[in-house]
């Protein structure tokens, strides 16, 4: 017997595989280019292939969840052996799911928090480009971008230890009576537990919208800035583009967070499985390709950290007449 969303969670399972195969083409290219390019090119293209592969570990870690999650179900719906052999199996299903989201979930967050810092320094790379100094804005963003993916980073950091505590205890305690009695302290304190984990993936999801938000409107100031100056425009206008995938990605985990967990009952429909692949992750490896073809086209590089290029004299870098003349 077969549950009725298994098709659905098999057509997610083939649409992330080609986000995949996407990222894994884009991540051997790159290695192949970084050895020709000088600093911060260089650096940058690390930087980048260390987001693609932790984000298709990411990727992988939700496909397998997946495959958990249509074994259990068929288990659950199908299962034809003594309960003692049904229960055993479903919390060993169950464990593994745990340890599969574990890695999921911190995959994640290292990537989020280097891709926020690569897109602002992106904007600031763009600005550098066209004024030939680092203003005081530009600094601002690259603190503020630290300062908000370290808090992000931290909070989800937070959150590993109280899921690895009380996720277990829902399905290791089924069937107790003892456990789910009202005057049962354990059942309180699994409650607290999990209460405290969706209060704190809101938090994060809250901050990650903000993020996505500024960095949208430090995209908005970079495009109005390169309004004029044909030669590179692309480059401002591709910035604006990811940012507005950041900001609608952003804006998807948080209204699905929220009607998920605190307006149904937890359980994902059809439309849930089909609007997280178009508005999460085909959204975010579109990014990644997005930053790894800016990085072919900016032989200098997408970053303004303190690099050689930096201090050369200002008749090796164009002017903003020359900029604005192409």
């Amino acid at each position: 017997m077969h549950f009725s969303f298994e098709p659905w969670f098999y057509a997610q399972t083939g649409l992330i595989v080609a986000a995949v195969l996407a990222l894994f083409g884009a991540w051997i290219a790159s290695i192949s280019r970084v050895h020709g390019r000088a600093e911060p090119g260089r650096a940058a293209f690390i930087f980048l292939e260390v987001i693609m592969i932790l984000y298709m570990v990411h990727l992988v870690m939700a496909i397998t969840a997946n495959m958990i999650i249509v074994k259990r179900a068929n288990l659950i719906h199908g299962h034809e052996g003594s309960e003692d052999e049904y229960w055993a199996a479903f919390k060993k299903s169950m464990d593994r799911g745990l340890i599969v989201n574990i890695v999921r979930v911190v995959s994640s967050i290292i990537a989020n928090a280097l891709l926020l810092f690569s897109l602002v320094e992106l904007g600031s790379g763009l600005m550098f480009m066209l004024k030939q100094q680092r203003s005081k804005s530009q600094k601002t963003m690259r603190y503020l971008a630290l300062s908000f993916a370290a808090i992000m980073f931290i909070l989800q950091l937070a959150i590993l230890p109280l899921m690895h505590k009380y996720w277990p205890m829902t399905w290791k305690n089924l069937g107790n009576e003892t456990m789910y009695s009202h005057d049962s302290s354990t059942a309180g304190d699994m409650m607290r537990g999990l209460t405290a984990i969706q209060h704190l993936n809101l938090t994060y999801e809250v901050l990650n919208l903000v993020t996505a938000i500024a960095v949208l409107v430090y995209a908005s100031i970079v495009m109005h800035a390169y309004r004029t100056v044909k030669s590179t425009r692309g480059c401002a206008i591709s910035f604006l583009a990811m940012a507005i995938l950041f900001f609608i990605r952003a804006m998807w985990l948080l209204v699905n967070h929220v009607s998920v967990v605190y307006m149904y009952t937890g359980v994902k429909t059809e439309s849930d499985l089909m609007l997280d692949i178009f508005l999460n992750h085909w959204p975010y490896t579109a990014i990644l390709l997005t930053l790894f073809f800016l990085a072919l086209k900016k032989q200098g590089g997408i970053w303004t950290t303190e690099q050689p290029w930096m201090r050369t004299s200002e008749k090796s870098l164009p002017s903003v007449e020359e900029n604005r003349s192409q």
